[in-house]
């Protein structure tokens, strides 16, 4: 098999009858006093070794049996393969005429399997010698033996990659978007709606030095109520406190710039005292652009809740991604 694109696999039917040796040695197979001479099977490719039915019975093994298939007879021409290769002439190659091997060997024994000795191997598409633990063994096609039958084939097939299939769903996606031409809705998420009907029913505009505002207020519903003790925010007081040693100045003047602009006001604790909803927004000054302002931490979290979880987003100032494409 050849593979010359991600999406071409060419197939070559074999023009021959191709007879494939596997490594088949000679071993003693061992059972506490009980010993038999038997072929065994050397597959790199089995995850687990296998005994036939006659080493049971003969070393009185015991175990759960099961139903395989009768294995077939092996026979390798070593002489006539040693003659015509000469990597092979030499070796210690055991005769295999018409033996049935009782043992495989697989890869849960790793050790039998590999070779201790260099590899001998013979031109392309010839056997090549192997020597494990258990001796010599030949592996591969036994080439020189067939003849040709009928004509060389090759068969072309396509095969799909995950990139194709990938770019079939977008293709798929744009067909939905675009096919057949309709006018798109105006969808809008359970939470953009609540926002949208609240900002039209409580919107109030109001006039500060001269300039236009809008009140917007984004509350979630249902409406829960914030409480939060002066003690869970005394260790942020701290720090900023600890950074405003050099720039009091600076945050104090922010700060009566909020009140003069009616952005944030004074109140004294019998104030606080007098409702159960009522909530401390830890805050520092920061620097942008060289200019200094006054920063909120609405994330603050106390007790599992925060003042941005019970504000609404808002809407999207955009269309979304999928409206675009």
């Amino acid at each position: 098999m050849v593979s010359l694109s991600p999406t071409r696999v060419y197939l070559d039917r074999p023009n021959r009858f191709l007879k494939i040796m596997l490594k088949v040695i000679k071993a003693l197979i061992h059972n506490g006093n009980r010993i038999m001479e038997a072929y065994a099977i050397l597959d790199d490719g089995s995850e687990r070794t296998i005994v036939l039915s006659p080493a049971v019975q003969q070393l009185k093994l015991r175990g759960s049996p099961e139903i395989l298939p009768p294995a077939d007879k092996h026979t390798y021409p070593v002489a006539a393969l040693q003659q015509k290769y000469l990597p092979l002439r030499g070796l210690p190659i055991p005769t295999v005429v018409c033996t049935q091997p009782l043992l495989c060997i697989g890869s849960d024994l790793p050790h039998p399997l590999v070779p201790v000795q260099p590899v001998c191997k013979g031109p392309p598409g010839g056997p090549t010698a192997i020597c494990t633990q258990l001796g010599w063994s030949l592996q591969g096609p036994i080439f020189p033996f067939q003849t040709p039958h009928g004509e060389q084939q090759c068969l072309h097939t396509f095969t799909a990659t995950e990139h194709s299939e990938l770019l079939h769903h977008v293709e798929c996606l744009w067909q939905l978007d675009t096919l057949p031409c309709k006018e798109k809705v105006d969808t809008r998420s359970k939470q953009d709606q609540q926002a949208y009907n609240l900002l039209q029913a409580s919107t109030v505009q109001g006039e500060l030095d001269g300039v236009q505002h809008y009140a917007t207020p984004l509350w979630c519903t249902p409406i829960v109520n914030l409480h939060t003790p002066k003690e869970a925010v005394l260790s942020s007081l701290h720090s900023t406190e600890l950074r405003l040693d050099k720039s009091a100045e600076s945050y104090c003047s922010e700060i009566h710039k909020l009140e003069q602009a009616g952005h944030v006001a004074k109140i004294s604790p019998e104030e606080t005292s007098k409702t159960l909803d009522f909530w401390f927004i830890p805050h520092h000054r920061g620097n942008h652009n060289g200019k200094d302002q006054i920063v909120f931490n609405c994330s603050f979290q106390h007790q599992g809740q925060s003042l941005n979880d019970q504000l609404l987003p808002g809407l999207m100032p955009g269309p979304s991604l999928l409206g675009v494409l």
